[in-house]
Formats: C-alpha cells, structure tokens, sequence
C-alpha cells in the first residue's frame, strides 16, 4: 500500500491513512521485528552455548521480557484503531505530535514504546549479567565475537533508552497535563524533542545491526573452517569503537534545524570517522575467507 500510494499520489490510500501505515512500519519492524529476532532470539540460543551454560543467569527476567513483547503489541494495534491511528512517524517530532495529534492515539503508541523499552532493557541487564557471571574462567580475549556484540549492543541499550523514555515521557505531559517543554508559546524548544529523540535514535542503528555483525562474524569461521577470524582483538577493538563513537553522531540527523556551524562541522567529521571501523570489520572478514577451502555446507563437510 506504501508503493502503491507512491505510485500514485493521493489516489490509493488518504495522506493520514499513509501517514499511519509509515508509522506502523517503522515502529513494527525496528521494535517488534528485528530488534526481538537479532537480539533476543539469536541471543537467547547462542550466548548460553558459547559460554557452556544451559540458560541465561535470570530465566524469570527472561520470561518477563518475552511477555511484554504481546502487551506492546496490543498497545500498537490498539493505536490502529482509535481515531483513525497516528501518523506522527516514528520520531514523534512536536508539534506535529501534539498540536497536530489530538486523542489517545499518540498516547497508546507512547504507552507501546515504554513497554517495549522496558522489555529490552530488562534483556540488557540479562544478557550483561549471564555474560559478567557465566563466563566462568573464560577471559574476555576468548570470547566469541558474537558475544562481544552483545556485549557492546546491551551497552548502547542501558546507556540510550532511558533517555529515549525521558523524552517521550515529557512529550506525554505536553500532550496530556498542558506543560510546554517543547511549546515555543510557553516557553518551551521542539528542537530539545530531537536531540533526545536521536541521541537514542542513532544508536539504535548500531544496536541493530551489531548483533547481525556477530552473526556474520561467526559464520564466516563456520564457511571458512578455520578457528577464528584474521586479526581477532582488532575486530573487538573496532566493534568497542562502532559502539563508543556511534554514541556521540546523532545530530547529523538535525542539519536542518539551524545547529551552529561548528557543530555541523564536529558531526560531519565524527560520522565520516565512525565508517573506518565497519569498513576495516568488513574488509578482515574479506581477508578470512580467502586462500581458504569454502565449506558450503559445513554441517555435511
């Protein structure tokens, strides 16, 4: 429906309705798709094996994270259905999700960002303690680099979520108890909105795709048949940098707002350096696999 509205403006679906269905989108498949499948599902099955335990140190902690995936959805699916939906996008800039969002619609999809940040940080924590607690005598220079992903992404999770929690939660008390935090009427700065916004919002790429490096790593020692990947500590050096570096980006995501010349200049150079760690990362998977016999089907081999 997307493509198709695209395709012809104005004609298959109304704005709002475009609006919602972008959101919904956006919302599902960051929180509801690949942040539950590469983190938690692949973290779940792989990091209790690599450190020889049969289940995370906290299985209840474990259980009350995978049960409030269904209450967020519920939250989610509900703000489909009242009023029509919101179309705020995923960012839920004021005042277009204040003024312009009248109704509970913004408020469930707030509600719903709240429970799932709190199912993730509750994975987080976990996730740090099964690895801090169960890796027996294991060092740190042997894990896997899948667990260094983890380890870097449950980080970026405690470190930005909160922040994204402080954010929306003000945005609610806009909406709901007249306040003017982010009303320039009252005194308030939008622009304030987006720097907490994308101060978690940047990161989040990288909490989602560190897992997926993880996984790529781990299966080019599989392919490959050999016991590890080329420059082993380089690849951890590099994802700590992907991770630290990844924290300190977000305004390039605000160009347009009127930030200072010096700032833009400070984000351009930050964001051109955080490319050379993920390109180095790509271009040592690139020197394992060669002069090497591919085992493609390496549980057969």
């Amino acid at each position: 429906m997307i493509r198709k509205e695209l395709a012809h403006p104005h004609k298959a679906i109304s704005g709002h309705m475009y609006n919602t269905m972008l959101t919904a989108h956006a919302l599902i498949i960051i929180f509801f798709m690949v942040m539950p499948t590469l983190m938690g599902g692949f973290g779940n099955y792989f990091v209790p094996i690599m450190l020889g335990g049969a289940d995370l140190i906290f299985p209840r902690l474990n259980i009350l994270s995978l049960t409030l995936l269904p209450i967020g959805i519920i939250f989610l699916l509900a703000r489909l259905l009242v009023e029509g939906g919101s179309g705020t996008g995923w960012t839920f800039y004021p005042p277009l999700s204040t003024e312009g969002h009248g109704g509970m619609s913004v408020d469930l999809s707030i509600c719903r960002l709240h429970v799932a940040g709190i199912s993730s940080l509750v994975a987080s924590f976990n996730f740090m303690s099964t690895i801090l607690k169960g890796k027996g005598s294991l060092s740190l220079e042997s894990l896997t680099l899948m667990i260094w992903t983890i380890i870097v992404t449950t980080f970026l999770l405690v470190l930005r979520l909160p922040v994204l929690a402080c954010g929306i939660t003000i945005l609610l008390f806009d909406r709901t108890l007249n306040t003017s935090f982010f009303e320039a009427r009252g005194g308030g700065n939008a622009i304030i909105y987006q720097h907490l916004f994308w101060f978690f919002g940047h990161p989040e790429v990288y909490i989602l795709i560190l897992p997926a490096f993880g996984i790529v790593s781990h299966a080019t020692i599989a392919v490959t048949g050999k016991d590890g990947v080329e420059r082993y500590m380089g690849i951890v050096y590099r994802i700590m940098r992907i991770g630290l570096i990844g924290c300190v980006v977000w305004a390039h995501h605000m160009y347009m707002t009127g930030i200072d010349s010096d700032s833009r200049a400070y984000f351009t150079a930050a964001t051109i350096v955080i490319a050379i760690p993920t390109g180095i990362k790509v271009y040592t998977w690139l020197l394992t696999i060669t002069e090497t016999y591919m085992k493609w089907n390496p549980v057969l081999s």
